[in-house]
């Protein structure tokens, strides 16, 4: 797991406003992520992309939950909504995550109709020919 510190962050965006647009501010692996669980009852303020490689998890939006399984990936948007997610009990997933914001993140949103209602997708893979 990497994490930015915040003032690093804050100092680097100051340095150069382009960085405010659009940054990643956590990246990490967890593999069969036994017991993993997060609960966030204020939502988050930043983009939450996971992809499972492996096992199984699952993720609540406000009360609507949701499956992700092998090979999907979920984007959990930015916002004051209540959410949590975790790892299978008899199946733990694999992850890579990335926290994503920025200062055109609601935009980022609605041109990728990123939203509380999406649900996991397939991650496909494209071959250049």
């Amino acid at each position: 797991m990497i994490m930015l510190p915040p003032q690093l962050l804050k100092s680097a965006i100051k340095q150069n406003p382009l960085l405010s647009q659009l940054y990643i501010s956590q990246i990490g692996y967890f593999p069969k992520a036994s017991f993993h669980y997060r609960e966030r009852r204020n939502g988050c303020s930043d983009n939450i992309l996971i992809y499972c490689q492996q096992g199984k998890g699952w993720y609540v939006l406000g009360k609507d939950f949701y499956e992700v399984k092998a090979n999907e990936y979920v984007i959990l948007p930015a916002g004051s909504r209540y959410m949590r997610y975790g790892a299978d009990e008899q199946d733990p997933w694999t992850i890579l995550w990335v926290h994503f914001s920025g200062s055109m993140i609601k935009e980022l949103n609605q041109l990728f109709a990123i939203s509380n209602s999406r649900v996991p997708g397939p991650y496909l893979l494209m071959k250049n020919n």
